[in-house]
């Protein structure tokens, strides 16, 4: 067996590649069209690729800023030569899936660099395509953060082959992942410091060109790029500035324990995120500096409290730092377990593998992991409310303004002036459209509910502000006739834009 995976094992990876990648499109798409992505999550993103992919600079009618204000994703320009082959939010989900997919690639090289044992590169991969908190990312709508195992990854195989200009290329093109990402890539500087101390020019320029381009990012550059404030700026108790938070830290250093261990939530997610990895990184404790880094940036957050949880996208970066940590653990148990002998390092090495493939299945059971869906007779359901929804969507004019529920924007996003319901009534927005039948999620409604938006459906069309001009099932889509301006006053605010 052994000397079949030393042959073909390049071959094996690339098929896991092709079938993950397969999975995992295929199911991005029929979660697309089950109506199970949203406007916050999907259509902000469908919204300004798709006018990147018409050569305009992207403003976002979801939040009323320049794209780039509210996070600064330049990369997402890489995505704007798919629309014009075909011009859809599936497109941007199954672009996520596979650009995530592929960021097994340097994992696997450095695997196979680092450790020379290919059968633990491959469950190494394995790990990393069935890590939940990776699930979870490409099946809740599309985030930038898609393109940071690639690029990150890169960064680090770059790095352990010396390939200096490489190293610098890939570190770049991280950078233009998300605004946050130089504090993790100067995180990855300080470890290079501790790991190899010759290499201190290359440590010292990661460190200040990491945490350097966030700072300008954040303080300087988008707020100019806004006419404002930093838009994501508010950590709760800690402050309301990230300045605000490290001053504050530094006065006080217990804060920061605190903040790990201050909620049930966050013990569940470090264990969580520990385990499936069979705790691999603790072997290679440096490579710990990385996962404190992404904990604390997360944990420090009282605002918004959804970041301490493994679920969305949050925990993404953890599937390359797990895997990246476990290489290195891996290699440095094999170093430990030599002077047992040869024989007995084998099949001690062979026995951690064997555990990490279980537990790799294990989790998918326990955790009840997304891609159980596959096997659910209900995944693959097409009711008759799906087709009214298409239907009446059918019904919007290609260019007019619209108010679409959460769960219907991402099929109406490639339009000028968009937002989730119920914004876009005080402006005035030319047409509503929701779907209200019974028994569907919440997230549907989010962040306004159910309960208040078939209340303000029903005062609009009583109040004969809006007219129904398409309507199949409980899929409704209506047309102002009467201006609204300053007349919509409710015991709840119609504002709700996403935190």
């Amino acid at each position: 067996m052994f000397n079949f995976i030393k042959k073909y094992s390049d071959y094996i990876f690339a098929a896991l590649l092709i079938l993950f990648s397969v999975i995992y499109i295929f199911m991005s798409v029929k979660t697309h069209l089950n109506f199970e992505t949203y406007g916050w999550d999907l259509g902000v993103f469908d919204q300004g690729i798709w006018q990147w992919s018409k050569f305009i600079f992207p403003y976002s009618s979801f939040t009323d800023l320049p794209w780039l204000a509210d996070h600064f994703h330049p990369i997402l320009v890489l995505v704007a030569p798919f629309y014009w082959i075909y011009s859809s939010s599936i497109t941007l989900v199954s672009v996520q899936a596979l650009v995530t997919c592929l960021g097994a690639i340097p994992l696997y090289l450095l695997s196979k660099r680092v450790t020379k044992n290919r059968l633990f590169s491959l469950v190494l991969s394995l790990a990393y395509f069935l890590f939940y908190s990776l699930q979870w990312s490409i099946f809740s709508g599309f985030h930038e953060l898609a393109f940071l195992p690639l690029t990150l990854g890169f960064v680090m195989y770059f790095y352990e082959t010396r390939s200096t200009k490489l190293y610098w290329l890939s570190f770049v093109l991280a950078l233009l992942v998300k605004e946050e990402i130089g504090l993790l890539l100067g995180t990855f500087g300080v470890w290079i410091l501790f790991n190899d101390r010759r290499r201190w020019r290359q440590a010292l320029a990661s460190i200040i060109f990491g945490f350097g381009t966030t700072a300008f990012l954040v303080m300087y550059l988008m707020p100019a790029i806004a006419g404002g404030a930093y838009r994501h700026s508010g950590f709760g108790v800690l402050g309301f500035s990230f300045t605000d938070v490290v001053i504050n830290i530094i006065k006080n250093p217990g804060l920061l324990i605190k903040a790990f261990v201050d909620s049930p939530v966050k013990i569940n997610t470090m264990f969580v995120t520990f385990w499936p990895f069979i705790f691999l990184p603790f072997f290679a404790p440096g490579t710990l500096i990385l996962v404190i880094q992404q904990f604390a940036v997360r944990f420090v957050d009282y605002e918004k409290v959804i970041r301490w949880t493994p679920y969305f996208v949050y925990s993404l970066p953890m599937a390359t730092i797990m895997a990246w940590g476990s290489i290195y653990g891996f290699r440095n148990l094999q170093k430990f377990l030599k002077r047992y002998g040869k024989k007995v390092s084998k099949i001690l090495m062979f026995t951690v593998i064997s555990v990490l493939f279980l537990i790799t299945g294990l989790q998918q059971i326990l955790l009840h992991a997304p891609i159980n869906s596959i096997f659910k007779r209900s995944f693959y359901r097409n009711e008759k409310w799906m087709d009214d929804n298409r239907k009446v969507i059918g019904c919007v004019p290609k260019v007019a303004s619209v108010s679409a529920q959460n769960n219907l924007a991402p099929w109406l996003s490639e339009r000028k002036y968009i937002k989730v319901f119920p914004e876009g009534l005080i402006e005035g927005y030319g047409y509503v459209i929701v779907d209200l039948h019974k028994g569907q999620s919440e997230n549907s409604f989010s962040f306004f509910g159910s309960e208040k938006t078939g209340y303000v459906i029903n005062d609009l069309l009583a109040r004969e502000f809006y007219e129904i001009t398409c309507k199949e099932g409980d899929a409704i889509l209506l047309n102002k006739i009467h201006d609204t301006e300053g007349k919509l006053n409710y015991g709840f605010p119609l504002e709700i834009y996403e935190k």
